[in-house]
Formats: structure tokens, sequence, C-alpha cells
């Protein structure tokens, strides 16, 4: 009866918390040529860290969406997302908002039957990200490609073999994993999301 009194106390009260106890930071970089406002892995994310982090007796869930991020919040707990195939920010910006003091990325790849990867455009937007990481050395940097049908896509193998070479050359803690769109629940990204938690946790 009374809820809507209470959340907004238990919202305050939590971000005093969060002054003793910091909350965990992540970003999902999200590349897609599809032009899909909130992409269905982020959809998923979003489950898996409320299932994780999220408790209606003791949490706030505080949605912000933006024309081009949007992020999700617990008390403990904080992921914001950023569509890198626009040009909205500056790099700097880019780096400001979504990488610094970040304990982890997750760089996301979707794959699309109607529409190619354009792999140079790819490179730039991975040398971007790479570059602006050496800011904040040894932050753990999950890959996800996703999509329908991923084994028939001949755009597949290009995109996995440069990211082997980006991650061989920058020598980075990474973890990479392929995720059907219409398997979500197989438990692949969960296995991800849980080697991201783990390692940046030892940071």
């Amino acid at each position: 009866m009374f809820q809507f009194l209470i959340d907004p106390v238990l919202h305050i009260f939590y971000r005093i918390m969060d002054t003793f106890q910091p909350q965990s930071k992540y970003c999902v970089l999200e590349y897609s040529k599809s032009y899909v406002y909130e992409p269905p892995v982020f959809k998923e994310l979003q489950d898996l860290f409320r299932k994780s982090f999220g408790d209606d007796a003791t949490s706030k869930e505080s949605p912000v969406e933006t024309l081009h991020s949007y992020s999700i919040e617990f008390k403990n707990f904080y992921m914001n997302c950023y569509e890198l195939s626009n040009n909205y920010f500056t790099n700097e910006e880019i780096y400001k908002y979504y990488i610094k003091g970040k304990s982890g990325l997750i760089f996301t790849i979707e794959f699309s039957k109607n529409i190619s990867i354009e792999i140079e455009e790819l490179k730039n937007r991975l040398d971007l990200i790479f570059s602006l990481t050496h800011k904040q050395p040894q932050v753990p940097i999950l890959f996800i490609i996703y999509g329908q049908d991923l084994c028939n896509n001949s755009d597949v193998q290009p995109v996995i073999k440069l990211l082997n070479e980006f991650i061989q050359r920058e020598s980075y803690e990474e973890y990479s994993c392929m995720v059907e769109t219409d398997q979500f629940k197989d438990g692949t990204l969960y296995e991800g999301l849980e080697w991201l938690m783990s390692i940046s946790n030892q940071k």
C-alpha cells in the first residue's frame, strides 16, 4: 500500500550504503548493424544480473535510458551499455563514461542473416577500444558473439580470426563465447559472465 513511499527511502539508504560498499561496475560495448534500440543480448544480461544481484526486499533497480545508452543498477552492482556503431560520443567521452573505473568490459558482436559485418569498421572499433583500455590496464574483457544460425554465417570465422589477432597482440585477459539468439538459456552466456566476475574480483 505504501510501497511508493518506501521505495525512494530504500533507494537513498542503499546509496548511503554504497559509500561503504562500492558497487561493482561493468560496461557492455555493443557492435551491431541491426539498429535495434535494446539488443536481445543486453536484455538477457539484465535478467542474469537481476537474478544475481536483485532482491525485491533489499535492492532498488533504477533503469535509465537515453538515445544511445542504457543502464541497470542495484545497490551493489551497476552496468551500462553503449552502441559502438554510432559516433555520438568522442573517444575521450567513451573512455570517461564507459571504460574508466569499470571492473570489467563485455564486448558483444551481433550477427544478422540480412546484414553483413563490415570487418574494416569492426577492426577500427576494436582499435579504439584497446587503445582506450591502455589507460586502465588489466581490465578483463568478455567477448560475446551472438545471432541466429552462427555456424552457417560466413561472417563469423573472419570476425573470430580478427578477435584472436587483437587478443594475442594485446596479451589481454579474455574469454569468448558464442550464443545463439534463440538459445540464451543454454548456459553459455552465464559461464562467460561467471568468468568475468571471478577475474574482476581478483583485481
